[in-house]
């Protein structure tokens, strides 16, 4: 399959640069690897025809023994994937109703598109700045906190007690946003000492923490949306191995 092709290939890439490229003096265009390393590589793949497959042609009847294994023991990964579908869905809704908040105008913030990716509007610089000055202290932060969860319980910041926390004029989409920041992209809670520290190096910063909250953003969302990918490759590659197994099995 295609994504299975995809991933092989992946490997492949890293294969070779775990078998000690290195390069001469005349530059990049000269690697130099050990005939042994060549044999060997050569081996396991053929990246010129690009031919790769993950699983192998077999008889039929052990093909189907495959496919089960895999069709049932893959069931319950896709079963607990799919059900996070509809959350990452009602997530992506819950940011969107946050356009159109409360705001103080102005110029709209500078950062990476990839820090506001999926946001319904842009950030405006004094919103921004107004949130991080009027960020309360983690002990009330905390105590304005449901206390959902075991860990909130034990003292993490919940994004719940945080929005308590914030005067209700703040913009909701930037106070999404801070929380994210704070949270290292992490959901709904965050850990109370980073919380703690990057409130304080924002609100100490000369240029009322933007530039802190820009790249602690950036950060945040890189991680989340990296994980995301992971998530749904995963799916795919479980669908592939189901599918590939069943071609073999059924449709040699």
């Amino acid at each position: 399959g295609i994504v299975m092709k995809l991933a092989v290939a992946l490997i492949a890439v890293n294969l070779c640069f775990s078998h000690g490229f290195r390069t001469s003096p005349v530059g990049l265009h000269s690697p130099i690897r050990s005939a042994a390393s060549k044999k060997q590589l050569s081996m396991h793949f053929d990246l010129s025809s690009m031919n790769l497959a993950f699983l192998q042609k077999v008889e039929p009847s052990q093909a189907k023994g495959e496919f089960f294994f895999f069709f049932f023991g893959g069931s319950g990964a896709l079963g607990i994937g799919f059900a996070q579908v509809p959350k990452l869905y009602g997530e992506y809704r819950k940011v969107q109703n946050l356009a159109n908040g409360k705001t103080k105008g102005g110029p709209t913030l500078n950062c990476n598109p990839l820090a506001t990716i999926g946001f319904p509007e842009p950030l405006r610089i004094e919103d921004v700045k107004q949130v991080i000055k009027t960020m309360p202290s983690l002990a009330e932060i905390l105590k304005k906190g449901p206390k959902k969860s075991y860990m909130a319980q034990l003292g993490y910041v919940e994004r719940e007690g945080f929005y308590a926390a914030m005067p209700a004029d703040s913009n909701p989409l930037v106070m999404y946003a801070a929380f994210d920041a704070l949270a290292r992209g992490g959901g709904d809670l965050a850990s109370p000492v980073e919380t703690e520290e990057m409130m304080k190096a924002w609100q100490s910063a000369p240029d009322g923490g933007l530039e802190g909250f820009k790249s602690a953003l950036l950060a945040a969302n890189a991680r989340k949306y990296s994980a995301y990918g992971v998530f749904f490759f995963l799916i795919a590659l479980v669908f592939d191995l189901i599918i590939e197994s069943g071609q073999n099995a059924f449709f040699p």
